[in-house]
């Protein structure tokens, strides 16, 4: 009986917190939230754009306007990422009509599909895009090796193709997070049924 008692003193002796929280606390820290997304993908999209204006310069800088593997090459690479930046920006045109305030049902439904469209991007676009872009480093190889010494070339091909081996790996890392959240945000949004 002594350890009931023990038991019973520990029990009472708790500090009896009342946590309240708001709706308003709630939707300013989803607000905190949105605004970083928001800030990452404007990241994302100013990086490409940095990106997409440096393969420009350079495509221009050269100066190949016949067809040739160069133009290809550079012509897919710069493709590409126009694509994905108009993807970028149509993904944050989309987020920004999410609106924290609305009700339960509303917003839940909205991230959802805000998330599936997401999910179309990863699955379907990414791929796509990102094998394009390394054909287009392929087809610049045999350029790089006939106009730079073998040292430069070996460089651009090595270090060329470990970025983009890693960068593959931080990509399926990044879309398995997102869709992991697309599962959960489905979950929410059935449990309201």
């Amino acid at each position: 009986m002594n350890d009931f008692n023990q038991i019973q003193e520990l029990w009472n002796s708790q500090s009896k917190k009342k946590t309240s929280i708001h709706p308003h606390d709630i939707i300013q820290k989803t607000e905190i939230q949105i605004q970083k997304i928001k800030n990452k993908y404007i990241g994302t999209a100013i990086i490409l754009a940095i990106t997409l204006a440096v393969l420009i310069a350079y495509f221009f800088w050269i100066g190949f306007y016949q067809l040739s593997l160069f133009t290809t090459g550079m012509s897919l690479m710069i493709g590409m990422l126009s694509w994905r930046i108009t993807l970028e920006l149509i993904s944050m045109k989309r987020f920004s009509k999410i609106k924290p305030n609305a009700s339960f049902v509303e917003y839940s439904e909205r991230i959802t599909a805000y998330h599936i469209w997401r999910k179309k991007v990863h699955l379907l676009h990414t791929p796509i895009i990102y094998l394009s872009y390394i054909a287009g480093f392929v087809l610049l190889l045999p350029v790089f090796k006939s106009n730079m010494s073998a040292g430069m070339f070996w460089y651009c091909a090595i270090s060329g193709s470990v970025f983009l081996i890693g960068f593959g790996f931080l990509l399926i890392s990044l879309i398995q997070k997102e869709i992991k959240m697309l599962n959960y945000l489905k979950e929410i949004t059935n449990f309201k049924d």
